[in-house]
C-alpha cells in the first residue's frame, strides 16, 4: 500500500514539474530567441556536450567492474560498459525503472550473481548520489564565488561558504568510507543475506571518484555548448553544480522518465537564484538534448561493439 501511494505521489510530482517546466518555457518563449539552438555553432556545442555525456558509461562501468571485483566476480570492463551502455535508454521509458531491469537481466546471464549485482548496484547509486552532492556544492560555491567577483551576490553570498563546503566534503568522504556497514544492511534487508559480499573501503573510494569525474568530463562540454550557445554565459562550475544538484532531485523522483521537466526546473532554479534568468532556459533545454545524444551513442556504440565483435553480453569471458 505504501509502495503505491509512493508511486502515485512520484508520478504526480513528476507531471506537475513537465507540466511547470512546460508553462514556464511556453510563457518565457516570446523573449527568447530559440532559433539559436539551430545554429551551427549550438549544434557543434550539443554534440560536444553529448559526447562528454557519453563517457559518463565508460567511466562508470570502470567503477562497477571494480566493485563487482572487490565482492569476488571478474568480469571484463568492455563487457560491463556493454550492458550499461544497451540498457540506458530504459530509463526513457515510463516508470523509470526498465533499465534497471534490463540491466539485472543481462548480468545475471553474463553470469553476475544477483546477490554481488544488488549489492554493487546500491553501493553505486548511493555513491552517485554523495557524488552530486559533493560536486554539485563545491561547484557552485566555486561558480558563485565568481559571480560575487562580479558584483552580482555581493550582499547575499556566505563569507565563509567555501571553509564550511571544504569541512563538509570531508565528512563526506568519511561517510563513502563507512558506507561498506550500511550497504550491508540494506543487502540484508532486501535480500535477506547475511554476510552479502560488498564491496571494500577502497573500492567504493575509487568508485566515487569515478563518479566525481564523470562531473569534471561533462564540465567541460557544458563549458563548450554555454560559450557556442550564448554571448555571456555564467561560469561552467555553477552550470554543472547546477547540473549535478538537479539531477539528484531528478534521481529520487522516478514518477518523470528520466527527470524529464523535474531536472530542468531544479537547474533553472538554482541559476536564477545565482541571479540568472530566462535567458539561461535554451540552455537547460540544450543540455538536455545533449544528454539524450549522449544515451543515445552509448547505445549505438555498445551495440556496435555486440555486433561487431559478434560475443553477446550476456556470455561468460
Amino acid at each position: 500500500m505504501k509502495k503505491n501511494l509512493l508511486r502515485l505521489l512520484n508520478v504526480v510530482i513528476g507531471t506537475a514539474a513537465v507540466a511547470g517546466f512546460s508553462a514556464y518555457a511556453w510563457h518565457a518563449a516570446d523573449g527568447i530567441d530559440w532559433t539559436r539552438l539551430g545554429t551551427p555553432s549550438a549544434l557543434l556545442g550539443i554534440l560536444a556536450a553529448g559526447v562528454a555525456s557519453a563517457l559518463i558509461i565508460p567511466l562508470s562501468a570502470f567503477a562497477w567492474m571494480r566493485m563487482l571485483r572487490s565482492c569476488g566476480v571478474h568480469r571484463p570492463w568492455g563487457q560491463l560498459a556493454t550492458i550499461m551502455g544497451l540498457t540506458q535508454l530504459g530509463k526513457y521509458l515510463p516508470g523509470n525503472v526498465a533499465q534497471h531491469i534490463g540491466r539485472l537481466s543481462m548480468s545475471l546471464k553474463a553470469g553476475i550473481p544477483a546477490v554481488p549485482f544488488t549489492t554493487t548496484v546500491v553501493s553505486e547509486s548511493l555513491l552517485a548520489i554523495l557524488a552530486a552532492v559533493f560536486f554539485g556544492a563545491l561547484a557552485c560555491a566555486l561558480g558563485g564565488a565568481q559571480v560575487v567577483a562580479t558584483g552580482v551576490l555581493a550582499d547575499t553570498a556566505p563569507e565563509h561558504l567555501l571553509p564550511l563546503l571544504l569541512l563538509a566534503s570531508i565528512a563526506l568522504i568519511g561517510i563513502v568510507a563507512a558506507s561498506p556497514r550500511l550497504i550491508n544492511r540494506i543487502a540484508v534487508r532486501r535480500l535477506g543475506s547475511v554476510g552479502a559480499p560488498v564491496p571494500a573501503a577502497r573500492a567504493l573510494m575509487l568508485a566515487f571518484t569515478c563518479y566525481v569525474g564523470n562531473y569534471l568530463v561533462l564540465a567541460a562540454g557544458i563549458w563548450l555548448l554555454s560559450h557556442l550557445l550564448l554571448e555571456n554565459p555564467p561560469s561552467a562550475w555553477l552550470l554543472t553544480g547546477a547540473f549535478a544538484l538537479s539531477w539528484i532531485l531528478g534521481f529520487l523522483l522516478p514518477g518523470a522518465p528520466a527527470g524529464l521537466g523535474v531536472r530542468e526546473a531544479a537547474m533553472l532554479g538554482i541559476l536564477q537564484a545565482a541571479g540568472g534568468g530566462p535567458e539561461l532556459l535554451p540552455l537547460v533545454v540544450a543540455l538536455r538534448m545533449a544528454t539524450m545524444l549522449g544515451d543515445l551513442l552509448c547505445f549505438a556504440v555498445a551495440l556496435l561493439a555486440v555486433r561487431t565483435l559478434r560475443t553477446p553480453p550476456d556470455e561468460n569471458p
